[in-house]
């Protein structure tokens, strides 16, 4: 790649104010806390990054159903 682009002058990238910087688990893709020595920052856009931390407890294909049964029942 870089003897396709090295006729090309290097430029700076502008990067939007709504792309998301979040500190991220390599191991499964999931957040960590900005302090953790395992973090590394990815990038994703608006409402794409992981809502759950990383070390949450892992839920079973069986549990699904079971979750959508207590939001069902949160809702009444």
């Amino acid at each position: 790649m870089k003897e396709a682009v090295k006729q090309y002058p290097a430029q700076d990238f502008h990067v939007p104010d709504s792309i998301e910087f979040h500190p991220i688990d390599k191991e499964n893709g999931l957040l960590l806390a900005e302090d953790d020595s395992k973090a590394y920052y990815e990038v994703f856009a608006p409402g794409t990054a992981p809502t759950r931390m990383s070390g949450d407890k892992q839920l079973k294909a069986r549990d699904f159903f079971r979750l959508d049964l207590e939001d069902t029942s949160k809702a009444n």
